[in-house]
């Protein structure tokens, strides 16, 4: 459990750079400052919204190494299969939805994206809980 706490809080330290940071990165990254600026808002909402799976994501790399570790090979593929359908099934229902910014579109995939996270890291805290 010590390394998913501290799995945590190198991504939540990820994810307030990326919080604080990302505007001013966006087009050093992308390399062109003539791209148009509906799509550099989609592209900074999706980013903001991803860097708050930050901890998520590193929890996840962290659960599936110690059961792999544990020469756990099956715990993992359920856990992401499972993940990866919540993520496809929530794809298709806030992707569409273009009448909220901050939900459907690019941000909707995010959103899909985040709650599928959190997921599998419910599920692996509950088998690392549970044995």
């Amino acid at each position: 459990m010590c390394a998913l706490r501290l799995s945590f809080f190198v991504g939540l330290g990820l994810s307030c750079i990326l919080l604080t940071t990302s505007r001013r990165m966006l087009v050093p990254l992308i390399g062109n400052e003539s791209i148009d600026l509906e799509l550099m808002d989609a592209t900074w909402r999706y980013i903001m919204i991803r860097s708050l799976g930050m901890p998520a994501a590193a929890m996840i790399g962290t659960s599936q190494a110690a059961c792999l570790g544990l020469e756990d090979n099956q715990t993992p593929f359920k856990i992401i299969l499972s993940a990866a359908g919540l993520n496809l099934f929530l794809d298709v229902l806030l992707v569409g939805q273009q009448r909220f910014p901050w939900i459907g579109g690019t941000a909707g995939a995010a959103w899909a994206t985040i709650f599928s996270q959190y997921l599998a890291v419910g599920l692996f805290l509950r088998n690392f809980t549970s044995t």
